[in-house]
């Protein structure tokens, strides 16, 4: 019968390991990096997890030149568009894939004439073999650009619960505004 079978559970993580919320319930996860395994090989002892077996996915990929701008349900097209205009290079337009409506943002990206990354249709391998910077409020997207080498600029205007632990590495620059972001992507690519 089918409960005398051992079933394998494996887990497939979206994105990077958040410090909560995060299941706990399988035999084997696949990772992206040795880095990866071992920050959730650390976590699932702390669970008191023990037995769970890992599998490193090389996924290769290398980082690209442009500049990410992730967009997050709560930012304005009227500030991201104020932003834009403000920065040079490489652009790419990236909504958070929860983001149901994203034809105001592949609007805008028409409007300016920089390129749109549709989370839907393009994987994040995909977007990062295009960037080395990105730019926007805390995502998954900053702890994967940061583990392959690039830099990431967290807008933040108030205190930000840090699940990634991306504030301690060192290309990670906490910045107050879209303003703020567009003064240092300047400064950095001078």
């Amino acid at each position: 019968s089918f409960l005398n079978k051992k079933v394998e559970v494996i887990y497939l993580p979206h994105s990077p390991l958040l410090k909560f919320n995060t299941p706990i319930y399988y035999n084997r996860v696949i990772c992206h990096s040795v880095n990866e395994i071992e920050e959730r090989r650390q976590w699932l002892a702390g669970q008191g997890i023990s037995d769970v077996e890992f599998t490193l996915m090389e996924n290769n990929i290398s980082i690209g030149s442009g500049t990410g701008i992730l967009i997050k349900p709560e930012d304005k097209v009227a500030e991201i568009e104020k932003f834009i205009k403000e920065i040079q290079g490489d652009l790419y337009l990236r909504p958070h894939p929860m983001m149901s409506n994203t034809m105001k943002w592949k609007n805008l990206s028409k409007k300016l004439n920089i390129s749109f990354s549709d989370p839907m249709s393009e994987t994040t391998e995909q977007f990062l073999s295009k960037i080395q910077i990105v730019i926007g409020r805390i995502s998954g997207m900053h702890k994967e650009i940061l583990d392959l080498g690039g830099s990431a600029y967290i807008v933040s205007p108030k205190v930000f619960t840090d699940n990634y632990d991306i504030s301690s590495q060192n290309n990670a620059i906490i910045i107050n505004s879209w303003e703020e972001a567009a003064e240092r992507h300047n400064s950095y690519r001078i």
